[in-house]
């Protein structure tokens, strides 16, 4: 295996780790129909469900697939509850280029919530 390959499997062996633990459902669709799969994340977060892992957002010709999404208090379009944007990364530190991820995955998130 060569280094950028290891670098690569080294990020999705930690990502798993972290979503096995948290026990958070993944929408169902069929594989890359974006408008079922942001439905059925729109649908999870309706229930007040604690998170999603692996949800579909989106706007404007935009498509997001954020590692998490937290539910936190605080109202929106689902009720007394909203959700926040979690991705994870192996890094030390956070990088420019995840952060801009994140605020994106964001700004879709909000327009679903209201």
């Amino acid at each position: 295996m060569d280094h950028e390959e290891f670098v690569l499997q080294r990020g999705r062996d930690h990502e798993a780790r972290i979503v096995e633990a948290l026990g958070w459902p993944e929408p169902e669709f069929e594989p890359r129909d974006w408008d079922a799969g942001a439905q059925a994340t729109r649908d999870l977060l309706a229930t007040g469900i604690e998170g999603v892992q692996q949800g579909v957002l989106l706007g404007d010709r935009r498509l997001g697939i954020p590692d998490l999404l937290r539910r936190v208090d605080g109202d929106s379009a689902f009720g007394a509850f909203h959700y926040a944007v979690g991705d994870i990364k192996s890094s030390a530190r956070a990088r420019s280029d995840q952060v801009l991820q994140v605020v994106f995955y964001s700004r879709l998130l909000a327009a679903l919530q209201d």
